[in-house]
């Protein structure tokens, strides 16, 4: 989910059509929005009440006015961006049962990647970029190239542990990851590749107590390794293997001065999208960076400049929370729906140390992480209350 760009057509080559077509998607997405909240706004509420580290992060944006540099540029961007992305991504979780949401992501993103290669093949001026890098309906190629890094993970994990077509999604993954690959995306594509050495966890979740407890240990251990090696490694891996300069394109340069910026508001940050709409702060970011772009292509870094340490610490503490609630819930229920969900958090937290741009935005990735993240915590208050003796007997040491 994008918000609309009146200037589409002139910054991208793309045919003034879609430009019109984007702003009317946005206006219908708006009204969706509206008419959803109208109808359930208890069950919204409700649901938004029982995620008390996402409603805590959600109230940061709010509270931010208060100390904000362009207090009316927090405000705005609040109201427009992240309560309807919110009430949207609530309204999904009231709304559908984690397998049916599963299944309405699956055909969105078969949907992204069809229209992505139809348009890259058929509408060249916009699909692709100047250096010929795929974008498909996209502004960038990097915004595609992190959705087909979702879309493959979740083709290949329905492909190997779905129960319904197997075929279809085996299909689905191998358009997705070469539309991947044309992306030249090269930060997205290591973390795809990465996600899916986790595949074979799964495997652990269906084994016998003593077995999986086993095998989940060793695949701790096998990460920990692999992040203990990537990290001895990091110039080869940069240099040789991804073809980039160590300071990834200049974007070092580009996070030393910001966190310099930080450093002189550590407690509260700048205030909600403030720093990069304050004219002063972009005159000096140009002074002393050569290349000063739109945001810190970095989400930790966007959520210092917002809030400075108490945001970067609340959206830790709430995606730790989340990732050990869907852990529970793959053991509980050995679900593949809550294992993809399980995935789609790693890839979403990876993608903060260089893509960012998905936390507290109105995105498709903030939409699925509020989902997912209260949809775990009500199925596993479902779970206590209607299937206590289930839960004992998978917990148990003799199953």
């Amino acid at each position: 989910m994008y918000v609309a760009d009146p200037n589409l057509s002139a910054r991208t080559g793309a045919p003034a059509i879609l430009g019109v077509i984007d702003r009317a998607l946005v206006a219908l997405y708006y009204l969706f929005i509206v008419i959803s909240f109208l109808r359930h706004w208890k069950k919204i509420l409700y649901f938004l009440t029982t995620n008390k580290a996402l409603l805590i992060l959600l109230l940061l944006p709010l509270f931010s006015i208060t100390w904000s540099i362009r207090p009316e540029i927090t405000q705005s961007r609040f109201l427009r961006v992240v309560i309807r992305s919110t009430i949207f991504g609530l309204y999904l979780a009231s709304r559908y049962r984690p397998k049916e949401l599963i299944r309405l992501v699956g055909w969105s993103l078969g949907l992204f990647t069809v229209f992505s290669l139809l348009t890259a093949l058929g509408v060249s001026s916009y699909g692709k970029m100047l250096g010929g890098e795929w974008r498909g309906i996209f502004p960038h190629k990097n915004y595609l190239g992190l959705m087909m890094a979702l879309a493959t993970t979740y083709f290949i994990t329905f492909t190997l542990y779905g129960q319904k077509r197997k075929r279809f999604c085996f299909l689905m993954f191998g358009l997705a990851l070469t539309t991947l690959i044309l992306t030249q995306a090269k930060s997205s594509l290591s973390i795809c590749f990465g996600v899916l050495m986790l595949l074979p966890l799964y495997r652990s979740f269906l084994q016998a107590y003593r077995t999986k407890v086993l095998l989940q240990t060793l695949a701790l251990l096998a990460g920990t390794s692999l992040t203990v090696w990537v990290s001895s490694n990091l110039e080869y891996i940069i240099v040789d293997v991804l073809g980039k300069s160590l300071t990834l394109n200049g974007r070092a340069q580009v996070w030393e001065y910001l966190l310099e910026q930080i450093a002189k508001r550590p407690l509260l940050g700048f205030g909600y999208e403030a720093f990069w709409n304050d004219p002063e702060q972009v005159a000096l970011g140009n002074r002393f960076v050569a290349w000063f772009p739109s945001h810190a292509h970095s989400g930790f870094i966007d959520l210092l400049l917002h809030f400075g340490f108490p945001g970067l610490i609340l959206f830790t503490i709430a995606s730790i929370t989340t990732l050990v609630r869907l852990f529970r819930l793959v053991n509980l229920t050995q679900s593949s729906e809550f294992f993809w969900m399980f995935l789609f958090l790693i890839i979403m937290i990876s993608s903060q140390y260089s893509v960012g741009i998905t936390i507290l935005k109105d995105h498709f990735f903030w939409i699925l992480y509020v989902s997912f993240s209260t949809s775990a915590v009500v199925e596993l208050r479902r779970i206590r209350r209607h299937q206590p003796t289930e839960m004992i007997h998978t917990l148990s040491p003799a199953h």
